[in-house]
C-alpha cells in the first residue's frame, strides 16, 4: 500500500513536473511555479482515482488555488516591472489563495483577511530570495521546507494532505538536480517563489482546518514560515562564502521546519498503531475531521 501511495502520490507527479522543468530549462524561471502546480494536480488526481471539480469545502481547492497562483505569476513575467508591482502581484496572488480555500474555519471575513496576511507576509519576505537564488542549496531549502507542512498534516491524521505536500517537496528537490545537470542556476522567480510560500501558508492552513486532533496553533505557524529559514545564509557572517551562505540557507531552514516536525513526531507511530489511514492514506474519507456543519 505504502510503495503504491509513494508511486502514484508523490514520485510520478514529482517526475511529471521534472519533466516538464525539463523541457522548459530555457524558460523555467518563468514557468517554475506551472511546473509544480502540475505535481499538485496530478497528485491529487491520483489520489482521488480521477480529477473533478471540488465540492466546497473539500481539501483539493489548494491545488486549484495554487495552480491559480502559478499562472498569475507567471502571467506577470520574471521581474513584474518593479519592487511595487511584485508587492501587488503578491498582494493578488495572497488574496486569491484565501478567496479559493473555503476551509473550515476560515469562512468568515477575519479569517480570511488573516490568511490572506499571512499568505502576503510569506511571500514577500521570500521573494528577494527567490527572485536572486536558484541553486541547488536554494531548491533544497524549498524542499525541507515543504516537508514541513506535509509531516504536520500527517501528524494530525491528514494523510492525503500529507501526500500531496510532499510531492511538491519532492519537486523542489528534483528542480534542484535540473540546476545540477545544466550547470547554471534556476532561481524559481517571482511564479515559483509564489507558490512555494503560499504552499507552506495554505497548507498549514488546510491542516489546521481538518485537524481533529487539537495540535496546538504554534505548530502551524511554525510550519508556514519554515521557507523564511533561508534568511540565515544572508546574514553578514555568511553571505561573503558562498558554500558557507548555501549550508547556512539549509540549515535555517531545517531548524524552523524540524521544530514543527518534532512537535507532531510523537504521533506518527502512535497514528500507525490506532489509524491505518493516518500513515497510508489508502481506501479512506478525503480527511478524519468530523464532517462539515453548514
Amino acid at each position: 500500500m505504502e510503495e503504491r501511495l509513494f508511486l502514484s502520490g508523490v514520485l510520478i507527479p514529482a517526475l511529471c513536473a521534472a519533466v516538464a522543468a525539463s523541457l522548459l530549462q530555457g524558460n523555467l524561471s518563468r514557468w517554475s511555479g506551472a511546473a509544480m502546480a502540475t505535481a499538485l494536480l496530478v497528485s491529487c488526481a491520483n489520489q482521488q482515482g480521477s480529477w473533478a471539480w471540488p465540492r466546497a469545502g473539500e481539501w483539493t481547492w489548494i491545488a486549484v488555488a495554487l495552480a491559480t497562483v502559478a499562472l498569475c505569476g507567471a502571467a506577470a513575467g520574471n521581474d513584474a516591472g518593479s519592487r511595487t508591482g511584485r508587492g501587488v502581484v503578491c498582494a493578488v496572488a495572497a488574496c486569491l489563495v484565501s478567496l479559493l480555500l473555503p476551509l473550515p474555519g476560515w469562512q468568515d471575513a477575519t479569517a480570511r483577511i488573516t490568511l490572506a496576511a499571512a499568505s502576503a507576509l510569506g511571500a514577500a519576505l521570500l521573494l528577494p530570495l527567490g527572485m536572486h537564488r536558484g541553486g541547488f542549496s536554494s531548491w533544497l531549502s524549498c524542499s525541507l521546507a515543504l516537508a514541513a507542512p506535509s509531516v504536520v498534516a500527517l501528524g494530525c491524521g491528514f494523510a492525503k494532505l500529507a501526500v500531496t505536500m510532499a510531492a511538491l517537496s519532492a519537486t523542489c528537490g528534483l528542480m534542484g538536480v535540473v540546476t545540477v545537470f545544466s550547470r547554471r542556476p534556476m532561481p524559481p522567480k517571482l511564479s515559483g517563489t509564489l507558490v512555494i510560500a503560499l504552499a507552506c501558508v495554505s497548507g498549514s492552513a488546510t491542516a489546521q482546518a481538518f485537524d481533529s486532533l487539537n495540535t496546538p496553533a504554534w505548530v502551524f505557524v511554525v510550519a508556514g514560515a519554515a521557507p523564511l529559514g533561508a534568511w540565515l545564509g544572508e546574514a553578514p557572517p555568511f553571505r561573503g562564502r558562498s558554500l558557507v551562505s548555501a549550508l547556512a540557507r539549509v540549515v535555517g531552514v531545517a531548524a524552523i521546519a524540524g521544530l514543527a516536525i518534532w512537535a507532531v513526531a510523537p504521533r506518527l507511530a502512535s497514528n500507525g498503531d490506532s489509524d491505518a489511514y493516518a500513515v497510508r492514506g489508502v481506501d479512506a474519507p478525503d480527511h478524519l475531521a468530523p464532517p462539515l456543519v453548514h
